[in-house]
């Protein structure tokens, strides 16, 4: 009689459990998929026989008996699910033929074993792989496609491949190798892409993988990639070494200290020398800019805006200088004590905290006019500083609290935005980054958050692409929070294709 009751109350258990779906169809790549055994609807989750999809996604299935768990590899992916667990792992085969598993993501419902079948929830692991999942409820289908090849690209490092250089679709279709040489850096520019090697030395390689080229032989440091052109120091230590241009020819400027390149020019210190030079990239030619004597100027100090060079004047007055970008015509362009802000477009209003009274926010004309406050800030703020421009709306707050607001240049009334670190913009989008990725209207309405927390991240075309800050992979994030891990290996460094990148 015991041995019937335990029994009655496994069966009761495992029909409460989970129920076949035979009214479920599955569709992979526009073909009906008939397994052996059929689909399980286990807590409103659909779960169907790992097997039979993975395959016919073109993946192959190992089986780990003593880890009691599945792995799943298509091309140079890889995903681990343990029978009975909500945690799934993704990773890459790497250039050894190993699989390094680092992305770790819980689902709804953990996989099971089902009358000697693995069964997994459809979404999760197929999105794993570069395909598709949605659910059509008239039909009662679940349709599984793989991911059409985008045209653009992020290209980065491999920490899980030793820092090999590799590229990924942003459909996170296709994954492909471009370099054996390990990178630590990795920028795009013009089709091509340049990474600094673990030793500092430059290299090239085109976007397709072919025609990797050595540019320097020594350690470098890049300062700027553009059209084309690089501009480098060459033996460098510690933002010192010697000025190159890379266009074709190699140009060597000499040595220069913490060179800056804005507009036609480079800027850059030398040793034993109070003024700062300008380097004309076209003419080659050569002009100081001095403050005046006993003053040295440094390009740290300076903010390059438009054909400007605008100064601190740091000695006196503490009031803001202009210079003509070659370092001509010096002239000062307020009164007051100042701390210009850096993070502000062109468009002839300098935006300036005002040191006078407080921490007050301030802008002027380039010629000097219109020396105007935007707005005053209460007497208790120690630290103000704007993090972002966007038209005539500036984005600012006390960097010493993370309340963020945002006020027009011409209306002047301050409205509090969001809560966060760091903010973007991009189109009529503001993301902010606290303790997740946020995104709201320009003016903080309607804000929801959309992801977890973020290293580093850029929106392009109704997406968001990040670096997760927990596993160091890039994913690429919908408006509506829905997401894909476009890698599933830890990322060192990367760049992309997209214009506004």
């Amino acid at each position: 009689m015991k041995k019937l009751f335990v029994c009655i109350i496994f069966i009761i258990t495992v029909f409460s459990t989970f129920a076949y779906a035979y009214d479920i169809n599955i569709i992979v790549n526009d073909k009906i998929l008939y397994p052996d055994t059929g689909p399980v609807n286990r807590d409103d989750r659909v779960l169907v026989p790992m097997r039979a999809i993975f395959e016919a996604l073109g993946a192959s299935i190992y089986w780990d008996q003593e880890n009691y768990s599945v792995t799943a590899v298509s091309g140079t992916n890889a995903i681990r699910v343990k029978i009975d667990s909500k945690t799934v792992e993704y990773g890459i085969i790497n250039s050894d033929g190993m699989p390094v598993f680092t992305v770790k993501r819980d689902t709804d419902v953990a996989p099971a074993i089902i009358n000697d079948r693995t069964y997994v929830p459809v979404r999760a692991v197929s999105e794993s792989i570069g395909a598709d999942v949605s659910w059509h409820d008239i039909s009662r289908t679940v349709i599984v496609n793989s991911r059409h090849q985008s045209h653009n690209h992020i290209f980065y490092s491999s920490v899980c491949d030793y820092n090999k250089v590799y590229k990924v679709d942003t459909n996170g279709a296709v994954r492909t190798k471009l370099s054996d040489t390990p990178a630590k850096e990795v920028y795009y520019d013009n089709g091509y892409v340049y990474f600094l090697s673990l030793d500092d030395a430059l290299y090239r390689i085109r976007a397709d993988g072919s025609g990797e080229v050595k540019l320097t032989d020594c350690k470098t440091e890049v300062i700027k990639i553009e059209n084309g052109v690089v501009y480098c120091l060459e033996y460098a230590d510690a933002h010192k070494g010697n000025m190159h241009i890379i266009d074709g020819n190699d140009t060597d400027i000499g040595y220069a200290m913490y060179p800056v390149v804005n507009g036609g020019y480079i800027y850059y210190n030398v040793p034993d020398s109070a003024s700062m030079r300008a380097y004309n990239i076209k003419t080659a030619d050569i002009s100081d800019v001095t403050m005046y004597a006993g003053r040295t100027l440094y390009t740290y100090n300076c903010v390059f805006y438009g054909n400007l060079i605008l100064v601190e004047d740091g000695e006196y007055f503490n009031n803001i200088f202009a210079f003509d970008a070659d370092g001509s015509n010096k002239r000062a362009i307020n009164k007051s004590v100042s701390r210009i802000c850096k993070n502000q477009q062109y468009d002839d209003n300098i935006i300036y905290i005002n040191g006078d009274n407080g921490q007050d926010i301030y802008c002027v004309k380039e010629d000097g006019s219109d020396d105007s406050e935007i707005i005053k800030m209460p007497a208790d703020t120690i630290f103000v500083d704007v993090l972002l421009q966007n038209g005539n709306d500036i984005y600012y707050k006390n960097m010493y609290r993370k309340e963020i607001y945002r006020i027009n240049l011409l209306e002047k009334n301050p409205v509090y935005a969001g809560y966060g670190d760091t903010l973007k913009i991009s189109g009529d989008k503001l993301f902010i980054v606290y303790d997740g990725l946020y995104i709201s209207d320009l003016y903080g309405k309607n804000q929801k958050q959309i992801y977890g927390k973020v290293s580093d991240f850029f929106a392009y075309a109704g997406s968001v692409y990040a670096k997760d800050a927990s596993y160091n992979n890039i994913v690429k994030v919908g408006y509506e929070g829905d997401y894909i891990n476009l890698t599933n290996d830890m990322v060192c460094s990367w760049a992309a294709d997209m214009e506004n990148r």
